[in-house]
C-alpha cells in the first residue's frame, strides 16, 4: 500500500467520526440558538464598517450610559434570522438575517466579559449576557453557524434581510 493509498483509507475511516461529531454540534448549537436567552441589548448597534475606532451615536449614548432593554435573542426554528422579542410580552421587535451574520465580536473593554456584538451585513448587534458561561454558550454557538453556513447556505427570512423595530 502506498501512502496516498494509506491517507485515503485513514481519511475514509475518520470521515464517520467526523460527521458525527458535526452533527453533534449542529445539534447542540441548533438547540442553544433556538431555545435562545435573555440579553440585555444596548440601543443602536455599530455598523459593520464603523469598526475603525469611530464611535456611532448610538455608542456614544452607551458610553453616556443612557440605557438598555431586555430582550429575548434566540433563532427561528429553520435558523433563517436571529430574532429579538420584548421579554415580556413576547413580540418580535427585530431580526437578522442569520445567513449574513459575518462575525461575532467580544467586547475587550468589557471587565466583566459580558458583552458581544453580532456583526451582519448592514447591521450590529449589541448584547450583555447575564453570565460569562451564557455569552460563552450562545456565542460558541452563533459562531458554528458562521463557520457551517460558509458550506451550507441557510433559509432566507420570508421579506429581506433584517428588520428594525427598536433600538
Amino acid at each position: 500500500m502506498n501512502l496516498q493509498e494509506k491517507e485515503r483509507k485513514e481519511l475514509q475511516s475518520s470521515k464517520p467520526d467526523f460527521q458525527k461529531k458535526l452533527n453533534e454540534a449542529k445539534a447542540e448549537s441548533t438547540k442553544v440558538l433556538v431555545e435562545g436567552d435573555m440579553f440585555k441589548k444596548w440601543p443602536g448597534g455599530r455598523k459593520f464598517e464603523e469598526n475603525q475606532g469611530m464611535l456611532s451615536g448610538a455608542l456614544q449614548k452607551l458610553r453616556k450610559g443612557q440605557g438598555f432593554t431586555v430582550r429575548k435573542v434566540f433563532a427561528a426554528p429553520d435558523l433563517s434570522q436571529l430574532n429579538w422579542s420584548d421579554h415580556q410580552t413576547g413580540k418580535t421587535k427585530g431580526y437578522i438575517a442569520l445567513g449574513d451574520v459575518v462575525c461575532v465580536d467580544e467586547d475587550e473593554t468589557d471587565k466583566d466579559k459580558l458583552r458581544f456584538t453580532v456583526f451582519s451585513k448592514g447591521r450590529a448587534l449589541d448584547l450583555e449576557a447575564k453570565s460569562v458561561a451564557a455569552r460563552e454558550k450562545f456565542v460558541r454557538a452563533l459562531r458554528f453557524f458562521i463557520e457551517y453556513h460558509k458550506t451550507n447556505p441557510p433559509p432566507r427570512p420570508k421579506d429581506g434581510a433584517s428588520k428594525k423595530n427598536d433600538e
